[in-house]
């Protein structure tokens, strides 16, 4: 799992403690697999999600931080976490199944 993720010009921490899934519930008041917050940069990760489980959380969390940086994020609440949910789900299973996509999109244009 990573420790910081880049969106845009923000740099967001991940966490996956045990006192940062506690806080996250307190705030949100509903139990949480993962959380985020785009004014605090910070993604959470429940730590007893599965290593499977915990992967999709984390690309759903980054989904909803990249829409909060593009200004996109204004979407009724159960609206933007179904696009979300799908999205995210759909995304992460096109790249693992698309391994030859991934590398396309990660090499760096030439200048």
């Amino acid at each position: 799992m990573p420790k910081r993720i880049t969106i845009g010009p923000l740099v967001f921490k991940v966490k996956t403690g045990k006192t940062a899934h506690h806080a996250a519930e307190r705030d949100s008041g509903v139990t949480v697999d993962g959380w985020s917050k785009l004014s605090d940069e910070v993604i959470l990760v429940a730590p007893t999600n599965s290593r499977g489980y915990a992967q999709v959380v984390l690309l759903h969390e980054v989904v909803h931080m990249c829409l909060g940086v593009a200004g996109a994020d204004k979407f009724e609440e159960t609206v933007e976490e179904k696009f979300v949910s799908g999205l995210a789900s759909t995304l992460l299973d096109t790249f693992r199944n698309n391994p030859d996509l991934v590398d396309y999109l990660l090499t760096a244009v030439d200048a």
